[in-house]
């Protein structure tokens, strides 16, 4: 692949001290740093850009090199929906990693639940009222070889990456 450049190639962006290990061994296909539209309602003050993304499918295999030096690169991988989705118009609200314990998902659920006008999906039994969370499953398989199994099957969609 001769348009693959350094992990450093607008990834360190993500990084408020632009602090990413220039000799780390994973390659990246072109890409860009994704930032939040000023004018989406944030929580906080935009201080960087919220991901990095390929410019189109990913390489095969990228995922799972990525979730593999996630310890090593600080950065998590995501596949992406290729279509208009929120991350491509910056309609995206990053929150820091400290803080996610502090938000209750159970509400998060209500409040969009309540907001649909006309739901994506039939509510029955439910109507317009959240019926709260379901109960916690139980683990069936090893989150992360589900993971790269699944990333396997969606693979040539555009890759972010986040740093967590």
């Amino acid at each position: 692949m001769d348009d693959l450049e350094p992990l450093t190639a607008g990834v360190d962006e993500l990084f408020s001290d632009h602090a990413l290990d220039p000799s780390l061994s994973v390659i990246l296909p072109s890409g860009y740093p994704v930032w939040p539209d000023p004018s989406f309602p944030q929580h906080q003050g935009v201080a960087g850009p919220a991901l990095w993304m390929t410019d189109g499918p990913a390489p095969p295999g990228l995922w799972a090199r990525f979730h593999a030096a996630h310890a090593e690169t600080g950065l998590w991988p995501l596949l992406l929906d290729d279509s208009a989705q929120p991350w491509s118009a910056g309609q995206i609200a990053p929150e820091p990693v400290a803080e996610i314990d502090t938000y209750d998902p159970a509400a998060f659920v209500a409040e969009v639940w309540s907001e649909w006008l006309e739901p994506p999906i039939d509510l029955t039994p439910f109507g317009p009222y959240s019926p709260g969370l379901a109960p916690a499953g139980r683990l069936r398989e090893d989150p992360g070889a589900t993971a790269e199994h699944l990333a396997e099957r969606l693979a040539g969609r555009p890759l972010g990456l986040v740093p967590a």
